[in-house]
């Protein structure tokens, strides 16, 4: 499995247009200009507006932005399917599409998970906070048989279960997790609900 993050030291402006050109008819034109990644197992990055990058076959990811999905593809084809210049660039000219990427290196976007909270049988982690985007924030929760009352301040909140099982609990309500589940948790019921199991989760808000 492969993450492409970023031009690589020298790639030129003229580089960048030629590959959008060759990828007309070379699905892979775009790849030999970025820095590859080799990622593992529950690894964290953060890509910033502006840097080039995709996801090579064989990831599964957990991707969580701001509330937009205004993504400019610099490549005719994704995957079989032929992009047209509108879903390449958006309304965009060719030349104010390829002016909203970064040349140049940049700095590794490994992110290394910051425990905020460690108690029997409980780890809570800040994946992404407000050092690193004011646009949202993701912890992991990390529970071996212990029990956590979901509460997060001043905001909802979407929850994926990553790995293990579990209950959520509260208000008359329970209901089994397990990997692949994933549930919206209102203002209005932070610390009413409560998780507890073998499980691990993300806490995106």
């Amino acid at each position: 499995a492969k993450l492409y993050f970023g031009f690589k030291d020298g790639v030129s402006e003229e580089d960048f247009r030629a590959a959008i050109a060759a990828s007309e008819h070379d699905k892979n034109a775009m790849q030999g200009l970025m820095e590859v990644i080799t990622p593992k197992v529950g690894e964290v990055y953060i890509v910033p507006a502006k840097t080039i990058h995709a996801i090579g076959a064989g990831c599964l990811i957990l991707e969580v932005q701001e509330p937009t999905d205004f993504t400019i593809q610099p490549e005719r084809w994704c995957g079989d399917y032929r992009l047209s210049d509108e879903q390449m660039y958006l309304g965009l000219s060719l030349d104010d599409a390829v002016n909203c990427f970064k040349l140049g290196t940049s700095s590794s976007p490994l992110i290394k998970p910051e425990v905020i909270v460690s108690a029997k049988g409980l780890t809570k982690e800040m994946l992404i906070g407000k050092k690193h985007t004011p646009c949202f924030e993701i912890n992991r929760i990390l529970l071996d048989g212990a029990s956590y009352t979901l509460s997060v301040e001043d905001s909802y909140a979407v929850y994926i279960v990553t790995d293990g099982c579990g209950t959520l609990n509260g208000a008359g309500y329970e209901r089994a997790l397990r990997r692949g589940d994933y549930f919206f948790m209102p203002y209005s019921a932070m610390g009413k609900y409560s998780i507890c199991g073998n499980i691990t989760l993300v806490e995106c808000y």
